[in-house]
């Protein structure tokens, strides 16, 4: 049986798992309100073309729709 600490690890994979799928899907389908909610207020972004504030991420994206 796994122990509390094994079932917390899953738990947060998991949480991380469906943050990213709601950003890509967000991304696919330009909806920047819901791709901005992937990033906490303070998030740097490093895509090597731009690196910022995912914020500033989501605006810039949004610029080449």
């Amino acid at each position: 049986m796994p122990d509390e600490a094994a079932l917390q690890r899953l738990l947060d994979r998991q949480e991380i798992e469906d943050c990213l799928l709601r950003y890509t899907r967000a991304l696919d389908r330009g909806d920047w309100d819901q791709m901005a909610l992937a990033y906490h207020e303070d998030a740097l972004d490093d895509h090597g073309y731009f690196v910022g504030r995912g914020q500033d991420l989501v605006k810039w994206s949004a610029a080449f729709r």
